[in-house]
């Protein structure tokens, strides 16, 4: 399995290494509006959410790929550690420069990555998700992920290949 060590966003001081995606299913993660909704206060985490994003890397084997714009924030794997999200191990990259959609963001990391089989991207907003293909999961902003989106989302993950565009 080849390994490399990524380039990371000079605010977050961790290296991630980087194993070839198409072993592991892929999960591109939101915060704003997936695992916070938007009725709660400002960087507190919907523990339903939590559970339920902890429940996809359990029970697929996923590794996650930051497309939030969190990402850009000093601080943001330890506000997400804190939550209760289980990025150890767990975490492989971030999405890189700002594009005008995140579906753009997305796209240009598959590109400059690889494609792996089974992949989603967990989001609130459609913008540019018709890139990637049948790999977009929306939640609803208010509430965030729900057990019946983390289920669609296991399901996904678990039994198709997501089609490059």
């Amino acid at each position: 399995m080849k390994i490399k060590v990524l380039k990371w966003n000079p605010l977050m001081p961790v290296e991630i290494a980087y194993r070839d995606p198409s072993h592991s299913p892929v999960v591109f993660l939101d915060v704003d509006g997936v695992l916070t909704g938007y009725n709660l206060p400002l960087r507190s985490f919907s523990r339903v959410a939590v559970r339920e994003i902890n429940r996809i890397l359990d029970k697929t084997g996923a590794k996650i790929v930051l497309s939030t714009s969190w990402r850009f924030n000093e601080g943001c794997i330890s506000d997400l550690l804190r939550g209760g999200v289980r990025l150890d191990g767990n975490l492989i990259g971030a999405t890189g420069a700002c594009r005008d959609t995140r579906g753009e963001e997305i796209h240009e990391w598959l590109e400059e990555h690889g494609w792996p089989r089974r992949f989603i991207a967990l989001d609130d907003n459609e913008s540019g998700m018709e890139l990637i293909g049948g790999a977009f999961i929306q939640t609803d902003p208010a509430v965030g992920l729900t057990r019946a989106v983390a289920n669609k989302a296991i399901a996904r993950l678990r039994s198709r290949s997501v089609a490059r565009t």
